[in-house]
């Protein structure tokens, strides 16, 4: 590459676009690798967390409400777990 200087104008020009296509491949890639990053730590864990659920709500013999009435039953066997109540 020669000195700044030493070029004529049309070589200068043509650096410049050069250079603005790399930093516009650069700005997409960034932007891909951006949007791959939250959707894998963001969407995905939620995505994840409902199906869960959706499956174990779905699944035979579980209910939710079943398990709160257990952990009352419980409660009043054991006493509070919180000792100041």
């Amino acid at each position: 590459m020669q000195k700044i200087e030493e070029m004529t104008l049309e070589e200068k020009v043509d650096e410049l676009l050069v250079h603005q296509r790399r930093l516009q491949k650069l700005a997409i890639f960034r932007g891909i690798l951006s949007f791959v990053t939250f959707f894998v730590l963001v969407i995905l864990p939620i995505w994840g967390f409902y199906y869960l659920v959706d499956q174990l709500k779905n699944t035979a013999g579980f209910n939710f409400t079943e398990i709160g009435e257990t952990l009352k039953r419980a409660e009043n066997l054991l006493g509070p777990s919180n000792p100041s109540e």
